[in-house]
């Protein structure tokens, strides 16, 4: 009996590719050539379900430390599949995550917070448009935190411009209403009325220096435009010096770290790219910068600007605070009415819009070949294939 000999025109098989819905040619023996793999292979497309179980020796080992060439490239810049990338090599994951991948990339705690999301990873559409979304209320965020940062100037017409509080009285005593605004390092008065100097800018390391007597000293009249015990409690004088230099460490790392999730908003952008690093990174630094700017607000509101007083204020005729008790002897009222200045305002704006680029985040999870140890051990295979293929391509030339 005769064996039949193999057909050298065997009919061509097809391979589908699990979960990316194309159907891919291949040779009689089953292989996919590297070409035809990397239109199939990557972040973006691989489409390979998580749990697909696999048998015999196909089977990739599970060890996750075998494969790790996809964060290699990541971090280099240069992606084996896809020809999109970050404009900017500041855009990239961190090198740091090369060296300490388990660590800092491939653990329970990054992992899970890549899973995390509403939308398919693979969705290249809603990531660009979520991912442009974050980036733009950031860098608005960013530029409005700045704007607030002028609140720090000792300049009178910069202080009473972007002023974090700003404050009305209305005095019996006087014709004109007298004007606050509040910093963070000083505050701007504006009392226009007979005997007073007018405009000046006292800085909260003289709120305890000048004293009623001080002001009404007859030989130094020029204290009177700074007569601060019409406006805030003595006893609370050194409130807003203590809490000053924490507000202003607060506000510039609130700034600073805005450009951490500028460079992750970029990043994530791209399918290619994106790791689970990059989305905790982004979670936290957001979060970060939010509780800075949320610090700031509170420190500024319960240490400093709840030392002025508020409301109706009655005064006895040697200018001096009376007590609610003895409001029937007072000679003037003071009214105060604070409202938010604009620099509080543009910090309060930026905060909210810290909120959507997190929101932003959560909804969008990592590509799944950064969780799916099969996906990686096929990534490997393609950049073993293609160092071994380029060499010989080049002897050829």
């Amino acid at each position: 009996m005769g064996s039949r000999a193999p057909d050298d025109d065997a009919e061509e098989t097809s391979v589908d590719l699990p979960g990316s819905g194309e159907v891919v040619e291949s040779n009689p023996s089953g292989e996919v050539s590297v070409g035809e793999r990397q239109d199939h292979l990557g972040s973006e497309e691989i489409g390979v379900e998580e749990n697909t179980p696999r048998s015999g020796d196909d089977a990739p080992p599970q060890d996750k430390r075998d494969h790790r060439q996809w964060i290699h490239d990541r971090v280099k810049g240069g992606s084996r599949v896809g020809d999109d990338h970050p404009p900017l090599r500041c855009c990239t994951v961190p090198p740091c995550v090369s060296c300490c991948p388990g660590i800092l990339e491939q653990n329970c705690l990054c992992e899970s917070i890549g899973r995390l999301g509403v939308v398919r990873p693979n969705d290249r559409f809603a990531r660009k448009w979520l991912m442009r979304i974050g980036f733009v209320t950031q860098f608005a965020g960013m530029l409005l935190t700045a704007v607030s940062c002028f609140a720090i100037s000792t300049n009178y017409e910069i202080l009473s411009s972007l002023g974090f509080t700003r404050g009305i009285i209305m005095a019996t005593n006087f014709t004109s209403p007298i004007e606050i605004s509040i910093g963070l390092r000083a505050v701007a008065i504006n009392n226009p009325n007979p005997g007073r100097v007018g405009a000046v800018v006292v800085s909260f390391d003289e709120f305890c220096t000048l004293t009623p007597k001080s002001a009404y000293h007859k030989e130094n009249m020029q204290f009177d435009g700074k007569k601060l015990s019409d406006y805030l409690n003595p006893e609370h004088c050194g409130e807003c010096a203590a809490v000053s230099g924490s507000m202003v460490v607060s506000l510039f790392l609130s700034v600073i770290t805005y450009l951490p999730t500028l460079f992750t908003d970029i990043l994530r952008m791209y399918p290619n790219y994106d790791a689970n690093c990059q989305k905790a990174f982004g979670f936290i630094f957001a979060f970060f910068s939010l509780g800075m700017a949320i610090n700031t607000w509170f420190k500024y509101r319960n240490n400093c600007v709840n030392s002025f007083y508020d409301g109706l204020v009655p005064q006895d005729a040697q200018g001096l605070v009376l007590a609610k008790a003895y409001a029937d002897e007072a000679v003037s009222w003071y009214d105060f009415d604070w409202t938010e200045g604009p620099g509080l305002i543009c910090l309060l704006v930026a905060t909210y819009l810290k909120i959507i680029d997190i929101v932003c985040h959560f909804l969008l999870p990592t590509p799944s070949i950064t969780r799916d140890h099969r996906e990686q051990a096929e990534y490997e295979k393609l950049a073993q294939k293609e160092e071994t293929t380029e060499p010989a391509q080049a002897e050829q030339v």
